[in-house]
């Protein structure tokens, strides 16, 4: 088994519900076996009130050629696997195993993401307004096995 970790920025300061935001990342496999490899969770720091639950994701994963810039340019149409649909940061798997498996060969092999997320209004100013200033923070883990 094979695991790295790299760093992007979803999303930015001074959001406020119903904002969103997509950013694409390329992660590169160099290994000398095919395998599976699945995405999630590795750390998460939330405030409290916590801030994760109102953050929506939409995550797919797809083989490129090459790599895909953060706008999203060059994200492939085609052999697009759904790896979460309207998901709560929060509620992203946390380990391979609860993962969405991703094929991949053996080789320099590159793998496309995209990452389109929402701020969720809690559904009234009340709550949202207890949401000023809160931070959530979460890092990834691509794992090859």
């Amino acid at each position: 088994a094979y695991a790295a970790t790299t760093t992007a920025t979803f999303g930015g300061a001074n959001l406020k519900p119903l904002a969103t935001g997509t950013t694409c990342l390329t992660v590169k496999s160099v290994g000398t076996s095919a395998g599976s490899m699945a995405m999630y969770v590795s750390s998460l720091v939330d405030s409290a009130p916590p801030l994760g639950a109102q953050i929506k994701v939409t995550i797919t994963a797809a083989p490129t050629a090459s790599e895909v810039v953060a706008n999203c340019t060059g994200f492939p149409a085609a052999g697009v696997t759904n790896v979460a649909t309207n998901v709560a940061l929060t509620a992203l798997p946390v380990t391979y195993a609860a993962g969405v498996p991703f094929a991949v060969a053996t080789g320099t092999i590159l793998a496309a993401y995209k990452v389109t997320w929402t701020f969720a209004t809690t559904g009234t100013n009340a709550g949202d307004n207890l949401l000023q200033g809160k931070t959530v923070t979460a890092g990834f883990t691509w794992e090859l096995q």
